[in-house]
C-alpha cells in the first residue's frame, strides 16, 4: 500500500488567484461523475482539489445516445455547481471530446 501522508486535503476555492480552476466531467450510462480542482503553479503540474462527487442518472436518462449522454452529464454538473462556478474567471472543463464532436 503506498504511503499518502503528504497529501493535501480538499481545499476552497481561492477566486483571488488567477490560477485555473479545473472541471473535469467523465458520464456513463449509471452516472455523472465529476470533481474540481484549481492549479497550484503556473505550469497546472499541481493541483489543490475542492470536491468529488457524482450524479446517479435514472433508467429514462441513460437510455440516450452517448455524444447526447456526455452533453447532459455536463449540463447536470454545471446546475450541480452553478454556486462554485459564479465568479470564476479562468475555468477549464475536460470532457470526453470524441463524443461530443460527434454532436457539433
Amino acid at each position: 500500500m503506498k504511503y499518502c501522508g503528504n497529501t493535501k486535503p480538499l481545499v476552497p476555492l481561492n477566486y483571488e488567484l488567477p490560477d485555473p480552476i479545473i472541471l473535469a466531467v467523465d458520464t456513463s450510462y449509471i452516472a455523472v461523475g465529476y470533481y474540481l480542482c484549481q492549479c497550484t503553479s503556473c505550469n497546472c503540474k499541481e493541483h489543490c482539489y475542492n470536491c468529488f462527487e457524482s450524479i446517479m442518472l435514472i433508467n429514462r436518462e441513460s437510455r440516450v445516445s452517448e455524444p447526447k449522454l456526455e452533453l447532459y452529464g455536463l449540463y447536470l454538473v454545471l446546475q450541480a455547481l452553478q454556486m462554485y462556478l459564479i465568479g470564476v474567471r479562468n475555468l477549464i472543463i475536460e470532457v470526453n471530446a470524441q463524443y461530443i464532436k460527434g454532436i457539433l
